[in-house]
């Protein structure tokens, strides 16, 4: 079993993402560019249909999080002083991963509406390492970086090359934090570096699609469980790969009062990565995006 990370265990400082908040019709907030929840179907933004056994939902019994809810309950939100993203790179990771760790930089910046660095490099916890799994705990590597997040982070995200697991599971991509600003992930299993599927780069595509999945964690996002969403759970990578970049009208919404980006705008700048990535998909989607919007 594994998890795309942000369910965890009910322990210490980790927030609990199930917390049993019944699913309630949300009404369009002024400045929102997503269609409330009862609109009409948008054939870009599929609802989820029933789990199937190894999916995550079928493991995981989540009930989801409005966005009235999410506004309601939101700790970690962008403000002066506080809106910075800083990537931590871990272990032997820019010996190897310079180039993608630039990317994730650039991307989650545009997506996120938030500037985003480099931090200098930082050795693995040794403490944090099981030597009989060959794996470092994730969520003691949680601690350790709590313990140092600067205060201008917005969110404070490690990044290593080294294999995770967490209590109870035998690897995960990654695992974050709902209210400690805290990350950290994993690219260990999304194949080789330069493989391509369909004639997109699929590892780059796995690790934006984790990065972003995170961030949503550690600025309060639960799983999203009523459309097919980045936000969603993913127990494999298979789960994974089946899964959009997109955020859902939901969440995007939930995004979009956080950090207060223009809608619009925003889709135009990813559809700009999009291309440059070579992610085909994604950029078309984008510009579909850009144009309802009009003007």
């Amino acid at each position: 079993m594994t998890r795309y990370a942000g369910w965890l265990a009910a322990v210490g400082l980790l927030a609990v993402l199930v917390l049993g908040i019944s699913w309630r019709a949300c009404s369009q907030t002024p400045g929102s560019a997503t269609p409330p929840a009862s609109g009409a179907a948008d054939p870009d933004f599929p609802r989820k249909t029933p789990p199937k056994p190894g999916d995550w939902l079928y493991s995981f019994k989540e009930r989801g999080q409005t966005v009235e809810a999410y506004k309601a309950e939101c700790v970690v939100r962008k403000r002066e002083g506080r809106e910075t993203i800083i990537l931590q790179p871990m272990g032997g990771l820019l010996d190897t991963h310079r180039d993608t760790l630039e990317s994730v930089r650039e991307y989650v910046g545009l997506y996120w509406s938030c500037p985003a660095e480099v931090a200098e490099a930082i050795p693995m916890p040794e403490e944090t390492y099981e030597k009989k799994r060959r794996q470092y705990d994730a969520d003691r590597i949680l601690v350790d970086l709590r313990n140092r997040v600067p205060g201008k982070a917005l969110a404070y995200f490690g990044f290593c090359r080294e294999d995770l697991y967490s209590e109870g599971l035998n690897y995960v991509f990654g695992v974050a934090s709902l209210r400690q600003r805290v990350g950290v992930y994993s690219l260990a299993r999304y194949g080789e570096k330069d493989a391509k599927e369909d004639g997109e780069p699929i590892f780059l595509v796995r690790t934006l699609k984790v990065a972003s999945h995170e961030l949503a964690h550690m600025y309060g996002l639960e799983h999203c469980v009523r459309y097919e969403c980045n936000v969603n759970g993913a127990n494999s990578v298979a789960e994974m790969d089946r899964g959009p970049s997109h955020l859902c009208p939901e969440c995007l919404e939930k995004a979009r009062w956080n950090t207060g980006f223009d809608v619009k705008d925003r889709y135009g700048k990813l559809a700009a990565f999009y291309d440059k990535a070579g992610m085909k998909k994604d950029a078309a989607f984008a510009r579909r995006q850009a144009a309802k919007l009009g003007r």
